[in-house]
């Protein structure tokens, strides 16, 4: 297996390793590196000792969220409620322009019923008398 140090990492070169797309851009190695390393120090032959550092790296890469996936996810959801705080005041403006609407032909109404309530009254208390 062949190694590179940069920074902090290990990068790993071996074809095994290089052969994912995913490790073309240098993606640090160090996790599967030092499980390899604890399984070769355990007698743990070579070639499953690299099976087994390799599924571990083909899992974290693929089904543990990073920080900076982790950060994109807060990105979108800060945006997600921006748009929704948008929508939402939009909504309130024009339910309140409904109601308003609402409540104007609500008062016509009711001024028009009780003008023939009191018309049909006053007819009603002319005929009685």
């Amino acid at each position: 297996m062949t190694l590179k140090v940069r920074r902090n990492a290990v990068i790993a070169t071996d074809s095994w390793i290089a052969g994912d797309a995913r490790w073309s851009q240098s993606i640090p190695a160090e996790t599967a590196l030092a499980l390899y390393e604890a399984l070769i120090q355990a007698n743990v032959p070579p070639p499953a000792a690299r099976r087994v550092a390799e599924s571990l790296e083909k899992d974290m890469t693929s089904l543990l969220a990073t920080k900076p996936d982790l950060l994109l996810i807060r990105q979108d959801l800060q945006h997600f409620d921006q748009l929704n705080v948008t929508r939402l005041e939009a909504l309130e403006s024009r339910f309140t322009l409904k109601m308003e609407s609402m409540e104007s032909r609500l008062t016509v109404k009711l001024g028009a019923l009780m003008t023939l309530l009191l018309g049909a009254a006053t007819a009603i208390l002319t005929l009685l008398r």
